[in-house]
This record gives C-alpha cells, sequence and structure tokens, in this order.
C-alpha cells in the first residue's frame, strides 16, 4: 500500500502546478464517498453539536464538514496552534465506510523538493502510534495533507476527539519536514551527533530504545532492546533534525520522534512510548 501511495505521489509530483494561497479541499484518495444518507446526518448532528463553527460544503454524498481553529497545545506546553481539519465519509465497495479526517499542512509549490515531499510520504502509516499518512492533492492546486480514518461503528463524540487528537499529534511531530519551506532538502547533518551512542545497561526496565548511529549521509540505525535477555535489535533508516528535534524513519516506515541534547560524549535522548514520555543517556562508542 505504501508503494502505491508512492507511487502515485511521484506521478502527482512530475506535474508542475502554481503556488496558491488558499487552502482549497483536498482530493479525496481512493475514490467518491458515497455514505448514505443516514450516517453522514449522524455524523453532521455530532460535529456541528460539539464543534462550534463548523461548515459544510456540499451536501449528499459528497458532504464535507470544516471545523475551522482548533486549539492544540504543542508537547511541552510552550506553544498552541489554531489548526483546521475537513471530515468527509467515505464508503467503498470491499471496505465499511469510514471516518475520513484531513489536515491540510500547507500549499506545495511548483518548486518543492522531492527529497522533502519524499521524507513524509515515507513517514506514512508509522507515526509513532498513529496510522495516518499523507497525500497530495491533485489538479491545479497542489495541498499536502495529512490523513487518518475511523470506522463508522466506533463515530462517537470521545472517539473522533481522540482521533483528531492523535491527527494532530502525528501533524506535531513531522512538522519540522512540513511546516518549514517545501523547496529546500530536507536538513540531514547532525555535526556533533554523528557517531554511535549505545545505553550500557540492559536491564529489564530499559526495554526500548538503547542505541543510536548517525551518518552525515542522512542515513542511521535505532537499537531497540524488545526482550529481555535477547541482544538489542538494529533497525536501519534515515533521519532528520531540527533544532534538538531528531525524526527517524525506519526502513519499514516506523518513525521515531527524539528530543536530544548532547553534553560532551552523552546524549540525552527522550521519546514517547505507549503514551508516558522516555529519558535514556546514550553514551558515545565511536
Amino acid at each position: 500500500m505504501k508503494t502505491l501511495r508512492r507511487l502515485a505521489f511521484l506521478a502527482l509530483f512530475a506535474v508542475a502546478a502554481p503556488a496558491f494561497a488558499q487552502t482549497p479541499l483536498p482530493a479525496v484518495p481512493g475514490g467518491t464517498p458515497t455514505p448514505s444518507s443516514d450516517t453522514a446526518d449522524r455524523l453532521g448532528e455530532l460535529v456541528k453539536g460539539e464543534y462550534k463553527g463548523t461548515t459544510v460544503e456540499g451536501k449528499g454524498d459528497a458532504v464535507t464538514f470544516s471545523l475551522p481553529k482548533m486549539p492544540h497545545t504543542l508537547e511541552g506546553g510552550k506553544e498552541t496552534m489554531q489548526w483546521s481539519v475537513y471530515i468527509r465519509l467515505h464508503k467503498r465497495a470491499d471496505r465499511p465506510t469510514a471516518v475520513r479526517i484531513f489536515f491540510p499542512c500547507q500549499a506545495v509549490p511548483a518548486n518543492a523538493h522531492p527529497d522533502r515531499l519524499a521524507d513524509l510520504m515515507n513517514m506514512s502509516g508509522g507515526i509513532q502510534d498513529s496510522p495516518a499518512y499523507f497525500i497530495v492533492s491533485g489538479g491545479k492546486d497542489r495541498m499536502l495533507t495529512l490523513v487518518s480514518e475511523m470506522p463508522v461503528a466506533e463515530l462517537g463524540k470521545e472517539a473522533l476527539e481522540a482521533e483528531i487528537k492523535r491527527l494532530f499529534r502525528s501533524a506535531e511531530r513531522t512538522m519540522g519536514l512540513w511546516g518549514g519551506d517545501l523547496s529546500k532538502p530536507p536538513a540531514r547533518k547532525a555535526d556533533g551527533l554523528l557517531g554511535s551512542w549505545k545505553h550500557t545497561k540492559l536491564l529489564d526496565k530499559n526495554v526500548g530504545v538503547v542505541g543510536l548511529t548517525l551518518a552525515d549521509d542522512g542515513t542511521g540505525e535505532v537499537s531497540v532492546y524488545e526482550v529481555s535477555n535477547a541482544p538489542p535489535i538494529g533497525k536501519p533508516g534515515k533521519y532528520t533534525l531540527k533544532g534538538d528535534e531528531l525524526a527517524f524513519t525506519t526502513k519499514e516506515g516506523t518513525v521515531f520522534a527524539f528530543t536530544v541534547k548532547q553534553k560532551g560524549d552523552e546524549l540525552t535522548v527522550s521519546y514517547k512510548e505507549n503514551g508516558e514520555t522516555v529519558t535514556r543517556t546514550l553514551t558515545r562508542t565511536k
């Protein structure tokens, strides 16, 4: 599936398109939504009842709900963003009807750097605990959009709110790539962080990330201690660095969002695991 999305992305990227200032509705991946009217009405009642300022575009099977300027506080409480989402129902012949939530990141300029967009596409489906994925809408105005979905059977106030929060958290964890100038290549050089770092005390409580290797070409490896009394598993991949935020994407598509702080030959690494913040101190080995 990820390969198909990547091929579709490359095909879209090969077509030049002008930059634009507005935020159009992104194209729906996978076909035209055709939900039953009663399900669409139920979604509309829920969204308009819970989120003030909701607007509706289209009607019948093509109805789209726009939720503007929803507050999202970044991890650490440093800043609160005002982000908007679009919500649609989507029905396919081979799967149950789903609720799709679209977060428009930013317009894609004609000179967008392919490596920056490719890095985002490679993150799709593996942004820590979220299966959200990136798409680039087609047509004259292209928009880089992060999408998630949930089954209609789970539709409810708490479930919808939780899904939107997961989508926003995924957007936050990838903001270092999509939030900047898309025409510039992604930053890869880690300077003083280059080399191998290892957590030397492999006790039961140390299950998780225990090693990190970074090369100057943007590749590296994360070592994960998954089972007690077994050696760590090395997961090769690529990384990007912005300030002290290190995003590492394995070849399988799993994304680790690290906050890193270096002091001499020690590297403090913090990341989320099962909803909790884990902090490890790694020592330089070479």
